[in-house]
Formats: structure tokens, sequence, C-alpha cells
């Protein structure tokens, strides 16, 4: 872990300063302006600095690994997305904490050099034409981590240097003493046990796309997922495998349903090989007509999909536009 700041730099270093001052950062001056880290005394200035001499001393790196985090408090958040940087809710040790400041009020930014508990953090903090540097205790409370009510706290963004580790109980599987891996079957369900032995969850990839349950057994069927329905071959065909993921067209007591190429049904209109199709709100692909928006469509009886120009219906001759809306 890293060394915990309770104090401003003492001697100069490049990363705590700008080109105005020799340094590479890319903030503006802090204000007043220290004359040793001409970044502070400024928020911003220093969570930028602070979050890189973090990533610097656990990784041996020389520099100034995320540079571009010299943006409006709040702004922090957004820029961590073009980072790469991981966000989230949970404190983290390295972390930049992020306020949006409301109304015109700038917001503000603060490290985590400790966590106590998920409701407490030890801070470094800076502010322009503030103080250059404070500790701070801040507790979650109602969740604005210790702001007044004109700042909303937005979250943590991670330092991907810091390790934060944690013990997890692993469900290992034996035979006469011999730890397995790779799928095994108990009691007619299927589980994967990794190279490590230990039993895998959620989705995994194979040869194939599989989803395990929070028990470790393979589901097959149709399962929801984050409000998304996935389609898990029930047996193994010849074609596919038991417990595959499908994509593309699959038909279920007689009705044909479109899964994306991420395995999620698809609804609403859909094009396929230049031509469109329409699947209902419950994934069921629609044949016959079709009225959407205030207009009428026509789709094939047998296949589904959508007609455009003159076509003979119950013996009767009906025009459809380009779009495939009814002309006449």
């Amino acid at each position: 872990m890293f060394k915990i700041r309770t104090s401003k730099p003492t001697t100069w270093n490049k990363i705590w300063n700008n080109y105005h001052n020799g340094g590479i950062s890319q903030c503006i001056d802090g204000k007043p302006k220290d004359p040793i880290s001409n970044v502070i005394a400024n928020c911003v200035g220093y969570a930028c600095s602070r979050f890189n001499e973090i990533y610097n001393e656990l990784t041996g790196f020389n520099g100034m690994q995320f540079p571009t985090l010299n943006c409006n408090a709040e702004e922090f958040w957004h820029r961590a997305d073009q980072l790469g940087l991981k966000k989230g809710q949970d404190p983290k040790a390295g972390s930049i904490m992020v306020w949006e400041g409301l109304g015109d009020l700038a917001g503000h930014v603060a490290i985590v050099e400790r966590v106590d508990s998920a409701a407490q953090v030890y801070t470094s903090e800076s502010g322009y034409d503030s103080p250059a540097f404070w500790n701070a205790h801040r507790a979650k409370g109602n969740g604005n981590w210790g702001a007044g009510s004109s700042y909303k706290f937005l979250g943590f963004v991670y330092n991907p240097a810091v390790r934060n580790l944690e013990w997890k109980k692993e469900w290992h599987l034996y035979e006469d003493g011999k730890e397995l891996t790779g799928w095994q079957k108990v009691k007619n369900k299927w589980y994967y046990m990794n190279q490590y032995g230990a039993m895998q969850t959620g989705w995994l990839y194979t040869d194939r796309w599989y989803l395990l349950d929070a028990d470790g057994a393979m589901l097959t069927g149709w399962q929801k997922v984050k409000n998304k329905w996935y389609y898990l071959q029930p047996r193994a065909d010849g074609t596919h495998k038991e417990g595959e993921m499908r994509i593309g067209w699959i038909k279920m007591n007689d009705k044909w349903y479109l899964l994306s190429n991420n395995g999620d049904m698809l609804t609403g209109w859909q094009k396929v090989n230049n031509k469109w199709y329409y699947l209902e709100p419950y994934g069921a692909m629609k044949t016959g007509w079709l009225q959407d928006n205030g207009k009428w469509y026509y789709l094939d009886l047998k296949d589904g999909f959508m007609y455009t120009g003159t076509h003979m219906i119950d013996g009767k001759s009906y025009t459809f536009d380009g779009s495939g809306a009814l002309i006449s």
C-alpha cells in the first residue's frame, strides 16, 4: 500500500508543478500559488498530482500517467471514462472523490488516503482560494460524504495501481481425493470448475457462451439477465450444445425469435439481410397485417419479411411504399 500523505509536498517535484514552474502537470496555477507546488492551492491540481503520485509510488512510473485530469472538478467523473478508469460508489484507498457543485458553485475533488470503514474515509485535500492542504475524516452520512447541500456526490474514481484485496469463498469439487476441473455433472446438473478448481458463476465463455446460476448450475431455456432475455440451448441437438447461448433466428412453439450477436432477444423493427422484420414486445416474429404509429404494414405470412411494392393479399391488390407503409 502507498504511504499516506499528511502534509503538502516540501520539495519540488515535476508532477506537482505545471510548465510555469518547470513541471509537467497540465493544471492551472493554484490560488494562493504555493512556491513549492504551484498547482495548489486548488482541489483539481492537488487531486490530479496526488492521484499520479500514488500511481508512481506503486508502479515505479516516472511521469504523469493521467495528465488530462486537469478539468473542472465535476468533470473528473466523465474524464475518467475517457481514460478507461473504473468508477463506483464504494470507497477505495487512492481513489478520487468527486462532487458536483450545484448552481454556479464549482465542484470539489479529494483523495482517499485510507478507508476506515464502508461509511468513513480519511482524505487529503486542497482548495482554490483556500488552504493548500488539509486532511479530513469524511463520513458517508446521507450519501454526500460530509459535503453541504450545495454539493452532490458523484462517486469514486479508482486508482488502477492500488490493489484492493479481499478473500472470497470458493467451491471446489473432488473425486477420490482428486480436484476436478472443467465441466462436471453432479446430480443431473452441469457445473464448470476453472483451471484452479474454483466453481464458476455468471456468464462463462469456453468454446461458446454459457450462463451459470448463483449456485454454479448451468442454466437452459429463456433466462432474464439485467432486463434482457437470452436463450440457452436446453439440450444438445447435434448442431448446438446443451446450455450454449444462442444467437440469430430460433424457432420455438412454431414462433420465430431473433437474438442479437450478444445473445439478447430483439424486439421491434429489425433489418436482416436487407429485409425488415417486426418482433413483438415478447420477441415473437409478427406476420400478416401490422399497424404501427398509425400506418399499416404487411409481413409475409411464411417468412415474416415486410412487403414493399404491389402484392396480392387475400385476392386484393395492395401497394406499399419503400418504407413498407400501405399507400393504397
